[in-house]
């Protein structure tokens, strides 16, 4: 109970976290050598992952690790994949490079830089959320190594999705929105008991965080808005700023509805429009949940256009005059079962004349100005694709001439090596040829030498003889 254990983060009381009962000795860490820590982008942006960090053996780095205790029961490592070493400072929790690998491997691991998390986890956090914004392409190591300064985006959400403030203050307020949006219209309800855990969870902590953002602890939830409202849309759990603003639209389309219907409160505060939808569900008998479903939404449209038609002007506009009590407008409504001609033709009178007019001023004002709205962003977005394509073709044509001049110098190249490939066969033919002559000179030198050897021996024969003849002489 008392080992102290070296781990790569601290998050105290979260209960999806494998170490959440630590207890820390410092807030200092203890660098130590022999591992390198890494990055699980799919983790970094959710509060209910086991870890988001992993000490991996790998002699030659070294990472920053906590001194912890577990007082209450020491965690279940190997059940993670986790290997225990002792070293000097404490016992390590790491894992081995085969079994990282075998349980990562359709996950992106980024290496976090210096082995720090604490001083990294920050933006790593912000660039994961800008990712399922749709403000960059993909989250790969190539972005967490080339996005340095994140101030660039700051502009970009701010004019996208129609924060101010500071990068993380905005995409905070615009995961406020989501989750608001997100449950006001019911895209929490799920079966699943993990899910559920993570989205209580959520909720808890929002009480406490004022600049709070997890994406991808809701991705199920963006999914299902997705699949239902834009069934096309190729990026499921990601919202990009025109499905976030249609999402906020949906919101105020309810509130507006609620105002036409007498709702007074100032419903563009989250509690007042639960309070107001929840005593809509009740007056008209349907299920109390505070969330705008879809029967909800159905019997709310109906209620607002029922009561912004007025009866008599209607029947009057077509030749009929009406002078029954119009206290209840659902009642004047024709039922389909009439088969007299003369109603019939009153009733194709009335459509016709519903579809001509219109239904209710101050609600078709304000579809004009979202849609007016819709089509700045849209065309907005068109600019910034056009500068974002202008800036591609200007890429593409740089790297084309790049590519260019690279064929023509490989070209060179290929010339070049021919004339030396050339040279060097010509060196050989001459080196062939020179010890062709020098086979033949050394082939004469040992003819000579033997040429040398016999005249040797004759003229020591003919000096043996000489010297002979002198001596008999004598």
């Amino acid at each position: 109970m008392n080992k102290i254990y070296l781990i790569p983060e601290v998050r105290k009381d979260n209960p999806f976290f494998y170490a959440n009962k630590a207890e820390q000795i410092t807030i200092h860490p203890i660098t130590v050598s022999g591992y390198r820590l890494w990055a699980i982008a799919d983790y970094i942006d959710t509060y209910s992952s086991p870890y988001r960090a992993v000490a991996v053996s790998q002699s030659g780095k070294f990472c920053k690790m906590y001194p912890v205790r577990f007082p209450d029961g020491i965690p279940d490592f190997e059940i993670l994949g986790f290997s225990l070493e002792p070293t000097n400072h404490g016992i390590m929790v790491f894992m081995k490079g085969a079994i990282f690998l075998e349980q990562h491997k359709d996950l992106v691991c980024i290496p976090v830089p210096k082995g720090d998390w604490n001083s990294h986890q920050s933006s790593f956090h912000i660039l994961s959320a800008l990712y399922h914004l749709s403000i960059i392409p993909t989250m790969s190591k190539y972005s967490f190594k080339t996005y340095n300064n994140l101030n660039i985006f700051e502009g970009e959400v701010n004019s996208q999705f129609g924060t101010s403030g500071l990068l993380k203050d905005s995409i905070a307020s615009v995961f406020t929105n989501v989750l608001f949006g997100l449950e006001f219209f019911g895209f929490f309800e799920t079966d699943i008991k993990e899910n559920n855990d993570k989205y209580l969870y959520l909720k808890n902590i929002m009480k406490n965080k004022r600049r709070f953002f997890a994406f991808q602890q809701i991705d199920y939830a963006i999914s299902m808005f997705n699949s239902v409202c834009f069934p096309y849309c190729t990026c499921k759990t990601q919202i990009s700023s025109f499905t976030y603003k249609q999402l906020l639209y949906s919101v105020d389309t309810v509130s507006k509805l609620l105002l036409d219907l007498g709702y007074t409160k100032d419903l563009t505060e989250g509690n007042n429009l639960l309070m107001a939808i929840e005593s809509f569900q009740t007056q008209n008998r349907l299920k109390t949940t505070g969330k705008c479903d879809s029967a909800t939404f159905r019997v709310l449209w109906n209620e607002a256009v029922c009561k912004s038609i007025d009866i008599q002007k209607l029947m009057k506009s077509v030749g009929y005059t009406c002078h029954l009590s119009l206290s209840d407008k659902k009642s004047m409504l024709i039922p389909n079962s009439v088969l007299d001609k003369s109603q019939l033709l009153l009733k194709d009178k009335i459509n016709k004349t519903i579809g001509s007019m219109s239904i209710n001023k101050p609600l078709e004002k304000y579809f004009n100005m979202v849609i007016q709205q819709d089509l700045g962003d849209v065309i907005h977005r068109c600019g910034i694709m056009q500068e974002r394509l202008s800036a591609v073709s200007k890429r593409t044509d740089i790297m084309s001439e790049l590519v260019s001049k690279a064929i023509q110098r490989n070209l060179d190249c290929e010339e070049r090596i021919k004339m030396a490939t050339d040279a060097i066969n010509e060196v050989i033919d001459n080196h062939i040829d020179a010890q062709q002559r020098f086979v033949e000179i050394r082939e004469q030198i040992i003819v000579q030498r033997k040429r040398n050897r016999v005249l040797t021996l004759i003229g020591i024969i003919v000096l043996f003889v000489y010297i002979w003849k002198f001596a008999k002489k004598l």
